[in-house]
């Protein structure tokens, strides 16, 4: 149903438990830090969730390369960061 290993479950189900639903936020991790300010991060993200089509592409679906190329790269993503 989840996709997940049975020991995830359990750990889900002891976080649930011990915290109620804010225990199964996925806590903080480590790795390299993003490179996006919070407004070109939600910039991006409202970019997604909208129809390519509305915005004037001529696809139906966004890819990393259509996204690299839309409006919010162009205010202030540059698309070599990876």
């Amino acid at each position: 149903m989840f996709n997940a290993s049975e020991r995830t479950i359990r750990q889900w189900i002891v976080r649930y438990e011990a915290y109620g639903a804010d225990g199964l936020n996925d806590k903080p991790r480590s790795g390299r830090p993003l490179k996006l300010s919070a407004a070109i991060q939600a910039s991006v993200e409202n970019d997604v969730r909208t129809d390519p089509a509305e915005s004037g592409h001529d696809y139906s679906i966004w890819t990393v390369s259509s996204l690299r190329g839309s409006d919010t790269t162009i205010r202030g993503m540059r698309q070599d960061e990876d």
